[in-house]
């Protein structure tokens, strides 16, 4: 199907086995797919977007975005100027890919999760990962305080910081 909406229309797609593609649209957009792939480009500034088992990319240039991604097994990744992230994986990459990020939340159970740009001042960020890597990729000045525990895997950083085991089976 090629749906045509006027400028600003509210766009909610619901399907069972076939892949979504949004292009241009401006209002507020949720989508969600049993089994197919979800991808969104435009100047949305509420998007949710659900997949259980295929790949979902969302691309906005809204300012002050707020997006909302949930996937089961296929990756995710979300690219954008300024905005409020949110990102669900079981076993696919959580992947976000920014200017700004004003709060971010980011899960997986063995996924990678990913983050590349700026966090924004008074920012709170959350990622938690049971059995993946996690990488943040941030600007050298960057000014932040992390609190850090891993279960299963090992702590590195770039700051000269090897994580440590407080207890033997405790997290690092």
């Amino acid at each position: 199907l090629e749906i045509n909406v006027p400028r600003g229309a509210r766009l909610e797609i619901e399907t069972l086995a076939a892949s979504i593609v949004i292009e241009g649209v401006d209002g507020d957009v949720r989508v969600e797919t049993s089994a197919g792939d979800v991808t969104y480009s435009g100047a949305a500034r509420r998007i949710e977007a659900d997949s259980a088992s295929g790949d979902i990319e969302v691309n906005t240039t809204a300012e002050g975005a707020d997006i909302d991604v949930e996937g089961l097994a296929g990756d995710a990744l979300v690219q954008f100027v300024v905005a409020d992230v949110s990102i669900t994986t079981v076993t696919g990459a959580a992947r976000a890919i920014g200017g700004r990020l004003i709060a971010g939340d980011f899960e997986s159970v063995s996924g990678i999760l990913y983050f590349e740009g700026v966090i924004g001042a008074g920012a709170e960020i959350r990622l938690e990962n049971f059995n993946g890597d996690i990488q943040l990729l941030l600007p050298l000045d960057t000014s932040a305080s992390f609190d850090i525990s891993a279960y299963s895997s090992s702590i590195e950083t770039e700051f000269g910081y090897q994580g440590r085991a407080v207890e033997p089976y405790s997290p690092q």
